[in-house]
């Protein structure tokens, strides 16, 4: 379908409680009513979105080199998902466009009472502030541009030592128990923690580099185009289940 339908958590109350008796004295007992909770959910759709891009090529380059042709075809499929990446993280919902998860997010607040200096101590607010909302520790992630990564490993303390890395080894991507991703498509200075079970990338055609010889003049003028494109879409379910801002450290 062109069009994908799915639930919105809209809010959730939980009065899950122990299954006890009002008999004096009181017992655990059974044949006693539990706890009735609340769930309720906006339904919400979000369209499949068309990207891509192309470009020309002459005929005689294409035949003269099989190396060019396959150049040519991977940068026009990393352009392709660079601009996918950009979409899901920081697209603006406007009309045709994808709403990231950056821009649908639930804004960091940073916890006012304690005083944090590094970058270090801000995501692991983050976290905090993920936990409460959206009660889960599983499948979490923060997303970093590469720049701010390099911050935190250059980390130091008073004595010059590093606080998080080590020169002679390979420091493992993850931060707080989160895996860390890294993407040029968050602005650096800025971050996103979330739990990876609150969204979902919908795939109506897989990526497709495809060739045509009849495109404007080409049939003329001995050139080529090659396209890359790829329909998807994105839906978010709970945009408690992502926290994201600015570092102010």
């Amino acid at each position: 379908s062109n069009i994908v339908w799915f639930p919105k958590l809209n809010s959730f109350t939980n009065n899950a409680k122990v299954q006890v008796g009002t008999a004096s004295p009181i017992i655990v007992a059974e044949n006693v009513a539990l706890g009735e909770s609340a769930i309720t959910f906006t339904s919400d759709s979000e369209e499949v979105k068309t990207i891509g891009h192309f470009v020309p090529v002459s005929k005689q380059a294409l035949a003269d080199s099989n190396f060019l042709k396959s150049y040519v075809d991977g940068r026009l499929l990393y352009g392709l998902q660079y601009k996918i990446d950009t979409e899901l993280l920081t697209g603006s919902g406007l009309v045709g466009t994808i709403e990231g998860i950056y821009t649908g997010r639930t804004a960091y607040s940073m916890d006012s009472p304690l005083s944090y200096t590094t970058k270090l101590d801000v995501l692991r607010d983050a976290k905090a502030q993920l936990q409460t909302t959206n009660y889960s520790t599983a499948n979490t992630f923060c997303v970093l541009n590469p720049q701010d990564w390099a911050d935190i490993e250059l980390t130091k303390e008073t004595a010059g030592m590093y606080v998080f890395s080590n020169p002679g080894g390979v420091i493992a991507q993850t931060i707080w128990g989160m895996r860390v991703v890294l993407s040029n498509s968050m602005t650096a200075g800025t971050f996103l923690v979330g739990n990876g079970d609150e969204a979902q990338v919908w795939s109506r055609a897989n990526a497709e580099v495809s060739i045509s010889y009849e495109d404007s003049t080409n049939f003329q003028k001995e050139m080529a185009t090659l396209k890359a494109v790829e329909r998807i879409a994105l839906t978010i379910y709970n945009s408690g289940g992502f926290i994201g801002g600015t570092f102010s450290v």
